[in-house]
């Protein structure tokens, strides 16, 4: 990051100081070029500008989103597609189940994907984990009216206890998978 700002503030120093050089503004009339040295600190300026812009757009993720490592992640949830798999994954199971209905071309997606891979992989013992591609699996979207990506149910057997539409905290998540799995906890605590 540091060289291509200095890389991109030498070549406008050096841009600026042609452009000053030229002789377009003889009177002066031009005050941001009249000189080379006006022309250097302003192409140095524009140079500086151009380097932050660039380098504050490769920099999208932040720690939070930062994915666990991929050996975690296997067997950590289960990717489905079909109502058969969907049938035994989820509504057979016993427990709660988080479902997690997203696409490769949605950006919140992309978001999410790390948080609900991080409680994956750090709750696999509460719940069962499934993502599913809304493209792939339309009969299973349709079934459950998916209009938003990314759109995350809690389910426990066939039925749906609570809807994430959006982006969910990790706090969310872990908070609605203990409410499933210590429901007389919950009651006893909001009294």
């Amino acid at each position: 990051m540091i060289v291509q700002i200095a890389f991109l503030v030498g070549l406008g120093t050096v841009l600026g100081a042609l452009v000053g050089r030229a002789p377009t503004c003889p009177e002066g009339a031009c005050p941001l070029t009249s000189t080379p040295r006006r022309g250097a600190l302003w192409g140095g300026l524009i140079g500086l500008l151009l380097a932050l812009s660039i380098g504050g757009g490769m920099q999208t993720t932040s720690a939070l989103a930062e994915p666990p490592d991929t050996a975690l992640l296997k067997g950590a949830y289960v990717e489905l597609s079909t109502p058969a798999e969907f049938q035994e994954k989820v509504l057979q199971r016993e427990g709660a189940s988080l479902v997690y209905f997203h696409a490769s071309w949605c950006g919140a997606c992309r978001q999410y994907s790390p948080v609900f891979d991080r409680v994956a992989v750090e709750n696999g013992a509460k719940a069962g984990f499934v993502k599913i591609d809304a493209d792939q699996a339309q009969q299973l979207a349709r079934k459950y009216k998916i209009q938003y990506l990314p759109t995350t149910l809690l389910m426990k057997g066939d039925q749906e206890i609570q809807r994430f539409v959006g982006v969910a905290s990790e706090r969310d998540l872990l908070k609605a998978i203990e409410t499933v799995n210590h429901p007389a906890q919950e009651t006893s605590n909001d009294r």
